[in-house]
């Protein structure tokens, strides 16, 4: 088989950076009670263990995760984000977390001001979020990477391994495509052709809403402050392409995430922003 990164160490490395950039950035380093929306494959949560003494992840589906990522102090909780509002008690967090969820659930709004509710006043939530990079690094080695990927599955094939391997289409990414519309469309367009990253229905809407500006305006408009903001680590998005210009593409400012610090407001700033506007 051709090879390129191995994909789980890629991704790893990936969120270790942005729970490091992210702690860097916090006033507090340890919390008490901690919430994180969207689970992955349980790495990250590992991660966290480490500054929260409860915490509860959140995910609509823990078969993800393996045996030897799974931390018996950690409360797993099945939850859909888009219905978190009204899952847990107000106040109940000194610490909100979720890493490339916000751009997956149908109403971002909705499910910022649901967790809102259940943050302390002097807790902090960190969302971490694609950038436009990221939107263009995915169209612009969507290609390459499939060139590859067919390669692989043809020569699997010669050793008996189907072409389309599993229910849907897997490109061997981290392009997200559960919870959408599908349309009636052949395996092999749908392997041709790249589809939105998020729940977005096209590139330009998607790329617009990766902004910067338009998170800010997204959080604002939830009731939160932003305390501090970091770009995150660049990377394709598919295990190849920019390991041997990292270094070089994040000193000139290119990144593939939004790391966004917030603090809720208080009910004043929220009624004097909303009658601002």
């Amino acid at each position: 088989m051709i090879s390129k990164a191995d994909w789980t160490q890629y991704l790893h490395a990936i969120r270790k950076r942005e729970i490091d950039l992210a702690f860097s950035l916090l006033p507090e380093k340890h919390f008490v009670s901690g919430l994180e929306i969207g689970a992955g494959d349980g790495y990250q949560t590992t991660l966290l263990t480490l500054h929260i003494d409860r915490l509860i992840s959140s995910d609509l589906n823990f078969e993800r995760i393996k045996e030897s990522l799974k931390i018996p102090k950690v409360e797993y909780k099945t939850v859909d984000a888009d219905s978190i509002e009204g899952v847990f008690k107000p106040n109940t967090f000194d610490f909100i977390f979720s890493s490339n969820v916000l751009e997956h659930v149908r109403n971002p709004q909705k499910v910022l001001k649901g967790t809102r509710e259940m943050l302390t006043d002097d807790g902090y939530a960190v969302h971490v979020i694609p950038s436009r990079h990221i939107k263009i690094f995915y169209l612009l080695f969507y290609y390459p990477n499939l060139v590859l990927t067919a390669t692989n599955r043809i020569l699997g094939k010669l050793k008996g391994k189907p072409f389309f391997q599993g229910s849907s289409v897997d490109l061997e990414n981290n392009i997200n495509v559960e919870g959408k519309e599908k349309k009636s469309e052949s395996r092999l367009k749908k392997f041709l052709v790249p589809t939105p990253h998020g729940n977005f229905p096209g590139h330009w809407e998607e790329f617009r809403a990766f902004g910067r500006k338009s998170w800010e305006k997204i959080f604002t408009e939830s009731g939160y402050s932003i305390v501090a903001y970091a770009k995150g680590p660049a990377f394709s998005g598919y295990g190849f392409g920019l390991n041997l210009c990292r270094k070089l593409l994040e000193h000139m400012g290119v990144s593939s995430e939004h790391i966004f610090i917030l603090k809720k407001m208080s009910q004043f700033e929220v009624d004097t922003w909303t009658y601002r506007v």
